[in-house]
Order: structure tokens, then sequence, then C-alpha cells
């Protein structure tokens, strides 16, 4: 993720989380997720303003390009709204 989105990694405006425990199943709930998930998230005042569930993940995961490829234009998309 650095690679293709360092300046806003380095801004604040990204971060890579992955949550486990209590945590994680209060955030499945949220974002309706039945399973592990990848989900973007932008926060306001430590409150969820927007999210978009990344469903394509699973239909890519046999290939980590495809993988990245996918996540990469789904947070360029994110990141333009």
């Amino acid at each position: 993720m650095e690679e293709s989105f360092g300046r806003e990694v380095e801004q604040g405006l990204l971060a890579l989380k992955e949550v486990k425990g209590p945590r994680a199943r209060e955030l499945m709930g949220e974002f309706g997720l039945t399973a592990k998930g990848f989900v973007l998230v932008e926060y306001q005042r430590g409150a969820v303003k927007r999210f978009r569930v990344l469903k394509g993940i699973w239909k890519r995961f046999r290939s980590q390009e495809a993988v990245r490829s996918y996540v990469r234009r789904e947070i360029e998309a994110f990141l333009r709204r």
C-alpha cells in the first residue's frame, strides 16, 4: 500500500489496520460482514462518516497481483469522493 499511496499514508489520510478480538466482531456487525473482510472506512471526529466493503476481493484471492490491483483501484476511487 505504501508504494502506491505513500503520500496519503504519510499525511495520515490512509492507514492499514487489522482489527482482532471483540472489536472485530463489533465492526463486522457495523459493516454487515459475515466473515473476515476488507473495508475502506472514512472517519470524521472519531465516528464513521462512510465506508465501502470490498466484496470483490474474494473473487481475486488466488492471485496476489489481482488483489493488489483491485484494492488499489478501490482505494483510488474512495479517496476521490
